[in-house]
C-alpha cells in the first residue's frame, strides 16, 4: 500500500478467528487499516477498493465488506454497510441522487445557455426517488369470452332413458286377487275365455318406455395471465425545478450595453424548453418555477468563496512551508554563526605561518638563482598565480634539481 503516490505510510491490524467446529459459531477474519496520506492528497474510489481486495484476496476467506480503512484525519473511506446518513440513504445512493440531480440541471442549462448566455441561467433540481426494492407476481383472470372465441378443454355427454312395468287393473277385490289363469294371447283370446280376468276386456297395455334424460358438460379454457413485476431501483417519483433568468442585455442607441427584463413570450418560451428539458410529468406531481430577476454582477464566485486561510489544503499546504523554512533558517544559522567564523579562525590562525615559509622560499629561490641567468625571479611579484609558481618550481626541479636541493637544505639550516 505504501508503493501508491498519495499514501506515506499504512498499518494493517487483522482479527483473525479461532478454528471452531461447530459450522453456526464459524466466524469470518476482518482487518483495519489506518492509512497516512501525504499532505493536499487523497485516495478515489478505485484505490481505497483497490486497497479493501488486496487485503481481502491476502487472507483467506475474508470478505471485502470486512475491511474497514480511515485516514490519519479519522475519516472513514469505505462506505458501511446499510444507510449510514440521517436521511436513511447510504453513499451510493446519495451520490446517485446528487448525479441525477445535476443531470437535469445540466440539460436545462445547455438548452437555454444558446439563447441567454452561459452565466445568465442558473438551475436547481430536487428528485424524489425511490430506493425500494419491490417484487410482484400477479395472476388475472378475464371475464367469460364468447364460447365460439374460447378453446374447449373437455366435452362430456349423457343419455339415459327409464322403462316402467304394467300397471294392475281392475277394481281391488277377491275377483282382482285371483291367481292369473294360462297365459293367452292377448290378441286371439276371446274375452271370455278361461283365465281371462273380469273387467280385463278393452283393457290396454301400458307403456313400455319411461322418460329420456340428456346431460351435456363442456369445459372451456381460462383466460389467465401470470406476471412477474420487479421495479427498478432509483426509479423517480417526483421533480422539483427551479430556474432562474437573468436579465436580457442588449445595446442601445449610443452602443451602450444595457439590461431588460424579459418579455412574456421570451419568458414562455425558456419556461418550455426547461419544461421538455426536465421532461415534465403532471401525473407524477413535477413542479417547475421558472423566474426572471438581474444577476448581481459584483458578487461573483470570488466574492462567494471562502478566504484561502480557511482551506484545509491551504493550512496543510502552508504547514509544510513553514517546516521546511524552519528547517532551512536552522541550517543558515549553523552555517553562518558556527562553520563560518570557525573556518575564519583557522585561516587566520595558519597565514603568518605560510607568509614566513613564502618568504624564506623566495630569499632561497633568489639566493640559489642569483648567478643562474635563465631562471626566472618568481617570489618578486605577485601577478603570478600560485598554480604558476607551482609549474615554475616543478620545471626548475626537473631542469636543475641541485637548486632546488640548496633552497630546501637553506630552510632547514634557518630553522
Amino acid at each position: 500500500m505504501e508503493t501508491i503516490a498519495s499514501v506515506q505510510g499504512a498499518r494493517v491490524h487483522l482479527a483473525i478467528p479461532k478454528p471452531t467446529v461447530f459450522v453456526r459459531e464459524e466466524q469470518k477474519p476482518s482487518a483495519s487499516v489506518l492509512v497516512s496520506l501525504y499532505a493536499g492528497r487523497t485516495l478515489d474510489k478505485t484505490q481505497v477498493a483497490g486497497i479493501v481486495h488486496l487485503i481481502a484476496g491476502s487472507v483467506p476467506e475474508m470478505p471485502p465488506g470486512n475491511v474497514t480503512i480511515i485516514d490519519q484525519n479519522g475519516k472513514m473511506l469505505t462506505s458501511a454497510s446499510g444507510s449510514d446518513t440521517v436521511s436513511g440513504l447510504d453513499s451510493s445512493q446519495l451520490e446517485y441522487l446528487n448525479d441525477v440531480e445535476q443531470s437535469y440541471a445540466k440539460r436545462i442549462e445547455d438548452i437555454i445557455a444558446p439563447i441567454m448566455g452561459m452565466d445568465n441561467i442558473h438551475a436547481q433540481v430536487t428528485a424524489d426517488l425511490d430506493f425500494s426494492v419491490t417484487e410482484q407476481t400477479a395472476e388475472t383472470y378475464k371475464p367469460n369470452p364468447v364460447p365460439e372465441q374460447s378453446s374447449v378443454r373437455s366435452r362430456q355427454s349423457s343419455e339415459t332413458s327409464g322403462e316402467g312395468a304394467a300397471g294392475a287393473t281392475g277394481v281391488p277385490g277377491a275377483l282382482s286377487n285371483q291367481p292369473p289363469g294360462g297365459a293367452t294371447a292377448p290378441i286371439n283370446a276371446p274375452a271370455n275365455a278361461p283365465g281371462a280376468r273380469p273387467g280385463a276386456a278393452g283393457a290396454q297395455p301400458a307403456s313400455a318406455s319411461g322418460p329420456m334424460h340428456k346431460d351435456s358438460t363442456t369445459n372451456y379454457e381460462l383466460d389467465k395471465t401470470i406476471s412477474h413485476i420487479r421495479k427498478p431501483v432509483g426509479s423517480i417519483k417526483r421533480l422539483s425545478v427551479a430556474v432562474v433568468v437573468n436579465n436580457k442585455a442588449e445595446k442601445d442607441k449610443k452602443g451602450k450595453l444595457v439590461y431588460r427584463a424579459l418579455t412574456k413570450d421570451e419568458l414562455a418560451q425558456v419556461y418550455n424548453l426547461a419544461k421538455e428539458a426536465m421532461g415534465f410529468n403532471q401525473a407524477r406531481g413535477d413542479t417547475l418555477n421558472v423566474v426572471n430577476a438581474p444577476f448581481n454582477l459584483e458578487v461573483g464566485e470570488e466574492g462567494l468563496a471562502a478566504p484561502a486561510w480557511k482551506d484545509p489544503a491551504m493550512q496543510s499546504l502552508a504547514k509544510e512551508i513553514v517546516k521546511y523554512l524552519l528547517i532551512a533558517g536552522l541550517l543558515m544559522y549553523l552555517v553562518l554563526g558556527v562553520l563560518k567564523p570557525m573556518t575564519q579562525d583557522l585561516v587566520a590562525a595558519g597565514r603568518p605561518e605560510e607568509g614566513a615559509d613564502e618568504e624564506e622560499g623566495e630569499e632561497g629561490l633568489e639566493t640559489a638563482a642569483g648567478g643562474v641567468g635563465d631562471v626566472v625571479h618568481i617570489g618578486g611579484s605577485r601577478a603570478h598565480s600560485y598554480a604558476e609558481d607551482l609549474e615554475l618550481v616543478k620545471t626548475m626541479a626537473k631542469t636543475d634539481p641541485k637548486i632546488v636541493a640548496n633552497v630546501v637544505k637553506d630552510w632547514v639550516n634557518k630553522e
